[in-house]
């Protein structure tokens, strides 16, 4: 824009007039779209106009910053919302409007005439449970009323109670009842029935349209995993707890937020997204193995540990310490009476241990020579286990610099209109010529603006035997965040590996007049890969106009770019002794 904004006053110096400038420059509102829908009691707004403008929204004075930039928040009301924009420059006076729909605000029924919400009744999924767990059902209603449920089978009526507002975000007629799961229930899916009185004494019975279904070890209910990866989370939308290929029996006890949930062992439990898991026919078993053997050998660029194991069964593989040493824990397993563990010695792995942690989990422990591991790989090769350790590079280094977004993925937006997809395509260029002089080998995930699947970007970078992966982002915040409150450049990495890599880059960022966002963890799909370090490097905020001030100021994406070569070079250099600055 600012660009745009000194042409036209050139052409109006040379002609003596009045430069016409298009209204598109003169004001542009980027943030919030017209016909948004949006359920907050703010919104942020975002746009441009010309740098010596006055801006008004909504009736009050924003700041108009030199890039031309303007951000702030309004207030929504329940319904259609219209913000106003209006510009006051040299030319005049120039609006715009943005209508964004409030989701209304749910208030509480009246007493009379009884009603209910049929869209509030829960269960609003099926549900799993085990024998004794404990199940809460609810709808909402008019106020001051009696209610109860009962599910066939299982138990034949339960009182309901009021929830005081208090506790139902200030509505009331919210009514919750809670059941344990009797040792006698049935096992069939079975809908919840329930019956409610008005205060007006007119009543009726509805059930839910979600059924509940309880489970028993008796005839325990196994499934398949059956995509490439399939994430076991500790929690729905909680923290990894392991990665299992596809093809693995797990034992169902559960079903929560659309995320079934696992016993991997009797005291290990997580969550499966559903659409993960095959359930398969009753008659299925859930195989225990027998983990035998264990060698080593080499192939090229990584040293194998071979694990003789009975049946594919669940494992977990988790670095120690901060990354020196590995752990694989092998679910519904023992020692096997065979037991050998040939390796002694060894150039990359110091020492193997084993050993029962309980009845059915055997965990096999490597501690390895070198302090910064460079990935591994974790698979079953018919009934042997393979964890494949990647060796340290001896010569060139491979990169892979992924530009985040482009094509049909924009991405974020500052202010003034920039676009991630192109500032993350420009940075990566930066890099890769920064790396290639510094005689690195780099592969680019993208070269244009071209819409390319994260799974392709990661088999882009698997496929040239990548020893790094690079992803190149700028951060944005949501509808309702103040604009002005995140800026910084922030590294994330998934796998303790990583960790120096991330510390290192974001170092040398810090040292920009970019205020530091920090080193900080999170389960991106590109970060998470195992076979090679990866980070993920947020390299401003978007929606600060401050840090697109600096976006915009001419050679500073260039001193991005060499911060982060110079923070990849630092870590390779402490990392790999025979490599010098």
């Amino acid at each position: 824009m600012q660009i745009l904004v000194a042409i036209f006053v050139i052409i109006a110096g040379l002609s003596g007039l009045p430069a016409a400038v298009p209204d598109s420059v003169r004001l542009r509102v980027v943030f919030p779209v017209d016909g948004d829908t949006l359920a907050f009691d703010q919104v942020r707004y975002a746009g441009a106009a010309l740098p010596d403008a006055d801006v008004d929204v909504q009736g009050r004075k924003t700041r108009v910053y030199p890039s031309g930039a303007f951000v702030g928040m309004v207030d929504l009301h329940d319904g259609f919302n219209r913000i106003v924009f209006i510009s006051r420059d040299e030319w005049g006076l120039i609006s715009d409007t943005v209508s964004v729909f409030r989701t209304p605000r749910r208030i509480s029924f009246p007493e009379t005439p009884t009603v209910i919400d049929p869209n509030t009744i829960r269960p609003v999924q099926d549900v799993f449970l085990m024998l004794g767990e404990e199940l809460e059902v609810a709808f909402r209603g008019s106020p001051n009323g009696k209610a109860w449920f009962a599910i066939d089978s299982i138990v034949t009526r339960v009182e309901m109670h009021e929830v005081p507002p208090q506790k139902a975000h200030g509505l009331r007629g919210v009514y919750r009842g809670k059941l344990k799961v009797p040792k006698h229930a049935g096992v069939m899916p079975k809908r919840v029935v329930f019956d409610f009185r008005g205060p007006d004494g007119y009543g009726f019975k509805f059930q839910s349209e979600r059924t509940v279904r309880v489970l028993s070890d008796r005839v325990p209910v196994i499934g398949m995993t059956r995509d490439s990866t399939n994430i076991v989370l500790r929690e729905p939308e909680g923290d990894i707890l392991t990665e299992l290929p596809p093809g693995l029996r797990v034992q169902v006890t559960g079903l929560r937020e659309e995320y079934y949930r696992v016993r991997l062992a009797t005291k290990v439990t997580g969550y499966l997204y559903h659409g993960n898991l095959e359930l398969l026919p009753e008659v299925a078993k859930q195989p225990y193995a027998a983990v035998g053997n264990v060698a080593l050998a080499d192939d090229g660029e990584w040293t194998h540990v071979e694990i003789d194991v009975s049946e594919r069964i669940p494992f977990r593989v988790r670095h120690t310490g901060r990354g020196s040493g590995l752990e694989v824990a092998f679910f519904r397993a023992v020692r096997s009476p065979q037991w050998v563990l040939r390796p002694s010695g060894h150039a990359m792995v110091k020492k193997i241990r084993a050993s029962q942690k309980n009845s059915d989990v055997f965990v096999v422990r490597l501690e390895l020579h070198r302090q910064q591991p460079w990935g591994y790989r974790a698979a079953y090769v018919g009934n042997q286990f393979r964890l494949s350790l990647r060796k340290p590079p001896l010569a060139r280094l491979t990169i892979a610099v992924d530009a985040g977004h482009g094509g049909e993925s924009a991405g974020g937006v500052t202010a003034t209109g920039l676009l991630e997809k192109d500032l993350t395509l420009n940075l990566a260029r930066r890099v890769q010529q920064g790396l290639e002089t510094a005689a690195a080998t780099v592969i680019m995930t993208r070269s244009a603006d071209t819409t390319v699947a994260l799974q392709s970007r990661m088999e882009t970078a698997r496929e040239s035997r990548a020893h790094i992966f690079l992803s190149l982002h700028f951060n944005s915040i949501g509808p309702d965040v103040e604009p002005l409150q995140p800026r910084g450049a922030s590294v994330y990495f998934t796998l303790p590996p990583s960790q120096a890599l991330a510390d290192f880059v974001h170092k040398r960022l810090a040292v920009l007049p970019l205020p530091p966002h920090g080193v900080k963890t999170a389960p991106f799909a590109v970060t998470r890969q195992t076979d090679m370090l990866a980070i993920l490097v947020e390299a401003a905020f978007l929606t600060h106009p401050g840090d697109e001030m600096l976006l915009l100021r001419q050679g500073f994406i260039q001193e991005m770019a060499d911060a982060i070569v110079a923070g990849l070079r630092d870590f390779v250099v402490e990392s790999l002794p025979i490599v010098t600055r």
